[in-house]
């Protein structure tokens, strides 16, 4: 059978909250709020662990995820996966609790991230949390918020960290521009583990560099510090060595100089082609050009002629975008939406509206509801729903903007969708069209039995027009 041990002896931990896999969409609970180790083994960390046993990987976002996505979960027998069990504290650790970055890519975020005062008390606590777990840790990893090197919460975290282990192991994930001998310096005491670089510049085309790092001129150090990497994983003062490149609109032409660059300079052990993953304040307009590999894409013609070329089949080359996550067909965002939003405006502005809206909701079976989707299009599905004096909306549902930041729609909650119980509503409207299916399958795989809805299903038959 297909197994996976991720979740029997791996944790992510966030700001917020720690998942076994930053691939699964349940999230065990606040590392702020309850000790990990109770969150290690709760109910919600068996339920995950249980959907690996069953062989369903329900809560797994199995497209995204490399391993599934590329076929190479492991075999075991079926009476081993059946039967296995969690390590007692988890030997996997992945500390990306600190969104602190010197970059303000795109793809990730609008601008420099500046910590107030909350902020750096969370992170205080969050250290002091998360310390006694990594020190008990077999391999620890940073820092996939932010950038290691940069932060000073996690640099001081490294400071301190004292593993108890003596086969740890520990990566780093940065943007190249401070792992300097500076900052190598400053963990000395950990230079005795084996120790992984991971540094994804994106491209070493200035103009591009600079877009893509949003507008930060830093290319020069960014290279100056891959070569110093480079002379300590050749000086055997490093256990490995790999360089990313994120694919997307900007930079697919480049990929070929990008590898032999990286074969010429700073010969590392890896050089990772990695596909756009939808991160952060990226919305589904932007996410939709930036990712090339859908075959609708204006330049997905070009961008296949470009992995045709024969550097890509390097045996340091590997590749990830064959077997990514996002290359169905998918048309932009907008072209799901157009037409129906057109009919459902006219629909608001009929003088029967609220006639209309009632027999349909009672058609429906549906007096209280929740939305899915805090924008214009959730706003244009409240504005229907409560032309009925029958119908009650409940609150919202958005993966982008619920859960602990306290932001309202229409003066109504916002709630995450994992992790939450949505029974109390009769249905749930996904006023996204294109994320119908999505959205969807997540609430289903979340235990919500009530109907789930889209806008197409306020309108009957044509009824609107």
């Amino acid at each position: 059978m297909k197994f996976c041990k991720r979740p029997f002896e791996q944790i992510y931990v966030s700001d917020s909250y720690i998942k076994t896999c930053p691939w699964t969409n349940l999230e065990l609970g606040n590392p702020l709020e309850e000790s990990i180790d109770k969150l290690w083994h709760n109910d919600k960390a068996e339920e995950i662990r249980e959907s690996i046993r069953d062989g369903s990987f329900r809560f797994c976002r199995k497209e995204e995820c490399p391993w599934c996505a590329s076929d190479q979960l492991e075999e075991v027998p079926e009476e081993v996966g059946k039967n296995y069990r969690a390590e007692e504290t988890p030997t996997n650790m992945n500390v990306s609790y600190d969104r602190f970055c010197n970059h303000s890519c795109p793809s990730c975020r609008s601008q420099i991230f500046r910590p107030d005062e909350e902020y750096v008390e969370r992170m205080k606590q969050m250290k002091a949390t998360v310390l006694p777990i990594a020190n008990r840790t077999q391999r620890l990893s940073t820092c996939g918020m932010g950038d290691c090197f940069s932060s000073p919460f996690i640099m001081e975290f490294l400071q301190e960290l004292r593993p108890e282990r003596p086969d740890f192991y520990l990566s780093f994930e940065t943007n190249g521009v401070l792992a300097d001998e500076k900052h190598w310096e400053a963990i000395r005491h950990l230079h005795k583990y084996p120790i992984n670089f991971t540094v994804t510049p994106n491209s070493f085309e200035r103009y591009t560099y600079r877009y893509l790092s949003g507008g930060h001129d830093t290319l020069e150090l960014c290279k100056k510090n891959l070569k110093f990497i480079s002379t300590l994983r050749k000086e055997g003062k490093v256990d490995s060595f790999k360089i990313n490149m994120v694919v997307q609109e900007s930079n697919y032409c480049q990929i070929p100089d990008f590898i032999q660059y990286c074969l010429d300079e700073y010969d590392p052990d890896i050089i990772q082609i990695k596909p756009l993953n939808r991160w952060f304040c990226l919305n589904a307009e932007g996410y939709w050009f930036k990712n090339i590999l859908n075959p609708l894409h204006p330049y997905h013609e070009n961008y296949l002629a470009v992995m045709n070329h024969p550097i890509l089949q390097h045996p340091k080359v590997f590749d990830w975008t064959t077997v990514s996550h996002d290359r169905a067909e998918k048309k932009h965002p907008a072209a799901y939406d157009e037409k129906i939003v057109g009919l459902l405006y006219g629909l608001l502005q009929k003088e029967n509206c609220g006639r209309y809206i009632t027999e349909r909701l009672e058609q429906l079976q549906c007096r209280k509801a929740a939305i899915y989707g805090a924008w214009k299009y959730g706003e244009l599905t409240h504005a229907l729903l409560t032309k009925s004096p029958e119908c009650s909306v409940v609150f919202f549902i958005d993966k982008y903007k619920g859960g602990g930041q306290n932001l309202l729609c229409c003066d109504l909650p916002i709630r995450k969708v994992w992790g939450e119980n949505f029974n109390e509503v009769d249905a749930i409207f996904i006023s996204v069209l294109s994320l119908y299916e999505e959205v969807s399958k997540n609430l289903r795989d979340g235990g919500f039995q009530g109907k789930i809805l889209s806008l197409l299903d306020l309108i009957n038959q044509g009824d609107a027009g």
